[in-house]
């Protein structure tokens, strides 16, 4: 499949840097920092007319000493600006070839291709690059109308990407809205954070998030001059798009009626993958690699370090951050905890909102969201059992901070095909991606959905464009697989099929036949509209596309979890692989939960460096391993670092800063920028931990040389006291027995003076040695006339029964009795008398 013909590029590169020469003007359009004018463009006599404004700066550039600052607004300008050709993108990390050295992790080839294809619209950057792109639909009467605002905030990567990607001429001239996409700071420029503490001490970091806050306060000053509404607007994105989407929706620094409602494609704050955890760890591997000054104490503020990554030259500057590596499946640069932009964890986050924000919700997401987490090779060939264990053991380990092995080992249980005596590879691989899938990206949707429905109103859907065909064509597996690659709605969004001549670079269409595209990308765009202009996806106009006007779309509730299928037929689902999810949104929290009590050793899972056991690099255990020799955490840290599998107070010893830096370099070579997928198939750890390696069948921890993680003060404690309590139980027993009355066995009479057999059946003190009767029960049974075998007998019965004395022993004895007493010779009926008393005593 051929993802972007060649032939289209050109095409493409015109429509993103267009000419323009010949073309109309359009009106002068007064905003409140200038004059701005951009260029008509004409999509035929069924869609009309729309006005393109493109390159129109929002902010201040953020260059020299603006660097690592938080966004200003936009200096006035004198004249007109130019507006029929966009900006430069910011500076960004887009992979390179080189990247992708290892076999294993690299990227799949339509990724690859894909990227290849966008990388020459990418090569003009700047750091002046806070522009925005606006479309908007021409009224026949001139400002007689005003329209829903979309504003697209651009997924791909934190590192790489732009708005100018996105063309929104089709959505804006078929759906009668204003659409607006922007560009924000990348990598190291939009994500530095250069505070370790545990409270984020109020050092504004997140310079992206306050990028795309400013573009929202621009649209809200603004967007009235282009025709659009300022109290209709609608923020969307996918994937990590998405989640600083959902970041903004929690900031508390995003004022009320800002934006309206929002769609969530692919991402969240929920996700495990956004946050970044420790983003001083890439501030410092940043600044070694630029020879800038660091302080002792890494946990401190860093002034000095600040100022001489604002000195760098730019591309030095982004060579450096390509040297700064992130955990399998996370992100080196992202949103992280500052405490004035994100001012919680993404444990105490809600997903959106957390009260804040009483906006109307759109989620969605496709099956296989983790496609492009796994290498290439991985995709054609599928997965062997062991690396299938050592990717789930990498997520794991990068991903939760508690109770490790007991996740593992669920994740292993819930995604192992146990009706297949030989599952295959390509099964394998299926199953590895929905583990990813459902773990990384839509367990987090469901459980953003179930919160935000408490109090917002909540749709929800799932993208499954190609199933139909798929079966039809009989495509292969491979062939199938790949025909499912995630972002496909974004395609149909932009109005894949509708008009091909304006397809966006960074939106590829999906792999169908041309009036099912058609039919679906009206379906999309119509319900997506109609979301944005009454927050129902059912109003006000009904889909002129047959399959979607026949289906109405529920309302996302928490107990059944509706969601609505754009494939081919579209339909209503609920409860997506609710089995699967439930793992992820309530056994694994459950087990995390549990795990918070245990001691240090036992959730750091601290493993050793062996390459043969993860699949790229890994979390390191103690989030606060790079305090100095010696140093002790501070009460703040010391919590934080519990939190995460650390100890307080504890005094680390394994640190220098370039410690630090060797703590997550692959050894496979350089990392991707590509979100989400592993980068190298090892890591090396340099913590001065006792190891623990893990074989791929082996999940209780033991190492090579059978040695266990060691156990805790606590637990010995507690089995110390447990060891003591049970002596004194038994002491005090001890005590009571010997204090109570004893009795000679034959000291207990029956009224007609024969011993109480039911006392010695019942193991009583007829038995004291459990070696024959005493001589008073001997003589007991020389009344009854009885030779010396039958005593012998007897005393052999006796012995049975006095193990418990239950009644089937009982019943034998006097049964035994009898026989006895029925062949015994020489019996008077005087005898015979006593006799039957003494078989009823001893019955």
């Amino acid at each position: 499949m051929k993802v972007w013909p060649w032939a289209w590029l050109l095409t493409l590169a015109a429509l993103v840097h267009p000419t323009f020469s010949g073309l109309t003007k359009t009106r002068l359009v007064h905003t409140k920092y200038g004059q701005v004018q951009g260029f008509i463009r004409q999509l035929g006599s069924l869609m009309g007319r729309v006005e393109a404004f493109l390159g129109v700066p929002y902010a201040s550039p953020p260059t020299e000493e603006g660097r690592f600052t938080p966004t200003n607004t936009p200096t006035p300008w004198d004249g007109v600006l130019d507006a029929t050709r966009a900006g430069p993108v910011c500076p960004q990390l887009v992979p390179e070839p080189g990247d992708e050295k290892p076999q294993e992790v690299s990227l799949p080839r339509e990724c690859a291709a894909f990227i290849n294809k966008l990388r020459p619209l990418l090569s003009n950057q700047s750091e002046d690059c806070l522009t925005l792109n606006i479309y908007s639909p021409i009224s026949v009467i001139a400002g007689s109308e005003v329209y829903p605002v979309l504003l697209y905030i651009h997924g791909e990567s934190f590192s790489w990407g732009a708005g100018s990607l996105y063309d929104g001429s089709v959505l804006a001239a078929y759906a009668r809205v204003v659409v607006v996409t922007i560009n924000y700071r990348l990598g190291p420029l939009g994500f530095l954070n250069s505070y370790g503490g545990s409270t984020g001490g109020g050092v504004v970091s997140n310079f992206a998030l306050l990028d795309q806050i400013a573009a929202l306060n621009w649209v809200a000053e603004n967007i009235r001059e282009f025709n659009g509404d300022p109290s209709r607007v609608t923020v969307f994105g996918r994937d990590t798009g998405a989640a600083c989407i959902s970041y903004l929706m929690d900031s508390p620094i995003v004022p009320p009626g800002l934006f309206h409602r929002v769609v969530l494609v692919s991402g969240s704050s929920q996700c495990p993958w956004p946050h970044v955890e420790s983003p001083l760890r890439s501030t410092l591997r940043l600044a070694v690699a630029l020879g800038c000054p660091v302080p002792e104490h890494p946990g401190a503020a860093h002034p000095n370090t600040v100022a001489c990554l604002r000195r760098a030259n730019l591309a030095t500057l982004m060579n450096a951050a390509r040297t700064v590596h992130p955990p399998a499946f996370m992100s080196a640069w992202g949103p992280s905890e500052d405490g004035v932009v994100v001012a919680g964890r993404r444990a105490t986050m809600t997903g959106g909102g957390g009260g804040r924000s009483k906006v109307e919700v759109m989620i969605g997401f496709s099956p296989w969201e983790s496609w492009s987490w796994l290498g290439d090779t991985l995709l054609m060939e599928g997965v062997d059992e062991l690396t299938f264990t050592r990717v789930a053991r990498t997520w794991v380990r990068n991903t939760k901070r508690h109770h490790l092995r007991e996740v593992l080992a669920a994740a292993l249980q819930e995604y192992t095909d146990w009706s297949a005596v030989h599952a295959g590879p390509l099964t394998r691989r299926d199953l590895l991606l929905n583990m990813l899938a459902d773990a990384g990206v839509v367990a987090p949707l469901h459980q953003t959905a179930d919160h935000l429905s408490q109090t917002n109103k909540v749709y929800m859907f799932l993208c499954d464009i190609t199933q139909g065909f798929n079966r039809k064509d009989g495509l292969s597996s491979h062939e199938s697989h790949r025909s499912q690659q995630p972002g496909w709605e974004l395609g149909l969004l932009w109005g894949a099929g509708l008009s091909s001549a304006t397809m966006s670079p960074g939106a590829p269409p999906p792999p169908l036949p041309g009036p099912v595209l058609n039919q679906l990308s009206e379906g999309v765009i119509t319900h997506l509209t109609n979301f944005a202009k009454t927050g129902d996806p059912n109003l006000p106009r009904e889909s002129p596309s047959p399959g979607f006007a026949s289906v109405a779309w529920p309302r996302y509730r928490p107990d059944t979890r509706n969601y609505f299928k754009i494939g081919v037929p579209p339909m209503v689902g609920s409860q997506y692989r609710a089995h699967q999810l439930a793992l992820w949104s309530w056994l694994v929290p459950e087990l995390e939960a549990a795990g918070r009590t245990y001691p240090p050793e036992h959730n750091s899972w601290e493993l050793t460096d062996d390459p043969s056991l993860f699949y790229g690099p890994v979390m390191p255990p103690d989030p606060w391993y790079f305090l100095p020799p010696g140093a002790t955490a501070t009460a703040g840290e010391a919590e934080n670092g519990l939190e995460h599998g650390g100890r307080a107070g504890a005094v680390v010893t394994s640190t220098t800063i370039s410690t630090v830096m060797a703590t997550v370099e692959p050894r496979g070579g350089p990392a991707s920028s590509v979100r989400g997928r592993p980068t190298a198939p090892a890591v090396t750890t340099t913590l001065a931990l006792a190891p623990t390696a893990f074989s791929s069948n082996n999940l209780s921890g033991q190492n090579d040389r059978g040695e266990y993680v060691r156990y805790s003060t606590a637990l010995l404690i507690t089995v110390g006291l447990g060891v003591s309590l049970l002596l004194l139980n038994a002491l005090i027993f001890m005590l009571l027995f010997w204090r109570r009355p004893h009795q000679h066995p034959c000291q207990v009479q029956h009224p007609q003076g024969h011993v109480d057999a039911h006392l010695m059946a019942a193991g009583g003190m007829g038995h004291p040695t459990l070696g024959g009767p005493p001589d008073c029960v001997k003589a007991s049974y020389e009344k009854l006339h009885l030779t010396s075998d039958q005593i012998q007998q007897l005393t052999r019965l006796e012995r049975k029964g006095c193990g418990g004395g239950s009644g089937m022993i009982e019943r034998e004895t006097s049964f035994s009795v009898s026989n006895l007493l029925d062949h015994s010779t020489g019996a008077t009926d005087d005898q015979g008398q006593f006799r039957a008393q003494s078989i009823h005593t001893l019955s």
